[in-house]
C-alpha cells in the first residue's frame, strides 16, 4: 500500500470521528458541532489531497 493512501485513509477516519465526537458533545459544550465540522472539513481536504497524490504516484510508477 502507498503511503499517500494510508494518510488518506487516516485522515478520513479521523474527520468523521471528529464530526460524529462534535455533534455527540453539543449538549456539553456549546461549540463542539461547529469545531467538529471544521476539523472534520480540514481533515477531509487533507484526505483528498493525499489521495490525489497516492493517485499521480500510482499513475507515474506504471507509466
Amino acid at each position: 500500500m502507498n503511503k499517500y493512501r494510508g494518510y488518506a485513509m487516516i485522515s478520513g477516519f479521523l474527520g468523521a470521528f471528529l464530526i460524529a465526537t462534535g455533534m455527540m458533545l453539543k449538549n456539553i459544550v456549546t461549540y463542539s458541532p461547529s469545531i467538529g465540522l471544521i476539523g472534520g472539513a480540514v481533515l477531509f481536504f487533507a484526505a483528498t489531497y493525499f489521495a490525489i497524490k497516492s493517485n499521480k504516484r500510482s499513475v507515474e510508477m506504471t507509466s
